[in-house]
């Protein structure tokens, strides 16, 4: 263990609905975890939507400020010392097991009881703590990220057809949707709601092309609201009406035909 790493201070607290932190930095890191409520959290420039179990770790010196849009719990811990330092501030979701939660509720036990050696009990969870985050930052230790954000696609792409949680899908990878979608488009090129309109559309050229229903039948059945919803997305896409491409598509289908009448 590296006897660098001191802790500064342990706090809890529980924010009303409504309830704002204005604008503050420490000198230190700061770990704060969000076991209940919901709301954002602005942490330099970026805003991100707080969950439960979601968790922020900042550098010092970093302003951040927070919106409680329901009543929140709220554990924090200010440390420093040397330890692998995170490129960025980060703001993630805790893994299934909440083994950040459970190692920070240790070190707030720890502080609150006070037993024997309770000092060197709550920096063996911070080390606990850092190694769990190292895991879900270092991209050496994630060599799968890539294949998890395809896996993601291809989960979209499957069931565009349906309304996509994004908040739980992004949870099943271990991340706030704001890390996820930074994931996402690093990986795929674009947003997941942008890959989801991709998907849609595609699946939408395909009933087109097939002429068996009409365009308010397709937009339906590919998830738009209406067919003028689709109409806006194909024009926007494609530079073409979904009627002009019906038709295009079958005027191809001609003459191809006909090409190969002559032939005979």
């Amino acid at each position: 263990m590296d006897a660098a790493l001191e802790i500064d201070f342990v706090k809890s607290y529980r924010h009303r609905t409504g309830e704002t932190v204005p604008d503050q930095f420490h000198t230190c890191y700061e770990l704060v975890y969000y076991y209940k409520g919901s709301g954002t959290t602005t942490i330099g420039t970026e805003t991100y939507t707080l969950l439960p179990n979601s968790f922020s770790l900042m550098r010092p010196k970093v302003v951040h400020s927070e919106l409680h849009t329901d009543p929140s719990e709220v554990v924090f811990i200010g440390f420093h010392g040397s330890f692998r330092e995170p490129e960025t501030d980060l703001f993630f979701q805790d893994t299934p097991e909440h083994s950040i939660g459970s190692a920070l509720r240790a070190i707030y036990e720890e502080h609150i009881f006070n037993q024997r050696d309770a000092s060197k009990a709550m920096l063996l969870h911070l080390h606990l703590i850092l190694l769990y985050i190292s895991r879900l930052t270092c991209k050496d230790s994630q060599p799968q990220t890539g294949s998890q954000m395809q896996f993601a696609a291809n989960y979209i792409s499957q069931y565009c057809t349906s309304p996509i949680n994004w908040q739980e899908l992004a949870a099943s990878y271990h991340y706030s949707y704001d890390y996820f979608r930074h994931l996402f488009k690093e990986e795929i090129g674009i947003s997941p709601s942008q890959y989801l309109i991709r998907s849609r559309l595609n699946l939408a050229k395909k009933l087109l092309e097939e002429g068996k229903l009409n365009c308010t039948e397709i937009a339906y059945q590919c998830g738009f609201s209406s067919s003028a919803h689709l109409s806006a997305q194909f024009q926007r896409a494609f530079g073409q009406s979904p009627q002009k491409y019906r038709l295009n598509i079958k005027s191809t289908h001609t003459s191809n035909a006909n090409d190969f009448t002559s032939s005979q």
